[in-house]
């Protein structure tokens, strides 16, 4: 939100240097390919197998998120970065999706829900 005023939240000490774990994400842009929500349970099997692991475990650790993990794809507009969309999620409803974000992407990606520029 550096665009609106806002700083990134941050849990690092004042006089410590501070790594921003979402850095990498940042210009990585999602793109959605249609307008309406993504049908995940259809289109799971079309996933490659390392990629349904992958999917299964963000569902087992990330159970109480889900909904959150829709939110980030509402916030996908075209312009937000995921870094933008992960802090957007947090301050929407306090969950730090940051380890699951970018699979999360990933996998829309590989499913053509999603395109990452």
């Amino acid at each position: 939100f550096q665009s609106e005023g806002l700083d990134a939240p941050t849990d690092c000490l004042a006089s410590e240097p501070c790594e921003d774990p979402l850095s990498d994400l940042r210009g990585r842009v999602p793109v959605r390919l249609h307008r309406s929500p993504p049908s995940l349970k259809k289109l799971l099997p079309d996933l490659s197998p390392e990629r349904r692991r992958q999917w299964a475990e963000i569902q087992d650790r990330a159970r109480s998120h889900m909904a959150a993990l829709i939110l980030a794809v509402y916030w996908a507009n075209g312009e937000r970065d995921i870094a933008e969309i992960c802090r957007r999620v947090r301050l929407e409803c306090g969950i730090d999706l940051s380890e699951h974000i970018e699979l999360l992407f990933a996998t829309l990606e590989e499913l053509g829900i999603v395109k990452i520029k």
